[in-house]
């Protein structure tokens, strides 16, 4: 999760990492509800500006974890 949140916010990965962030979040034993709201919030606008090469790398994270 440290990895994830360093690298949010760097464009090409920032929807994948957000609902990677979401999905461990969620799996903790303490779960941070606040965390999970936020990216939750967040998600929508970071999926309008996704790339093609983010948009991928989430389908491939949703896959393997769903």
């Amino acid at each position: 999760m440290r990895e994830l949140t360093r690298v949010q916010d760097r464009r090409e990965i920032s929807l994948a990492s957000a609902i990677a962030l979401i999905h461990y979040h969620e799996r903790c034993r303490n779960i941070d509800q606040e965390a999970i709201d936020t990216l939750t919030v967040e998600l929508d606008d970071r999926e309008e500006m996704a790339s093609d090469k983010d948009l991928h790398i989430a389908a491939s994270f949703l896959w393997h974890c769903q």
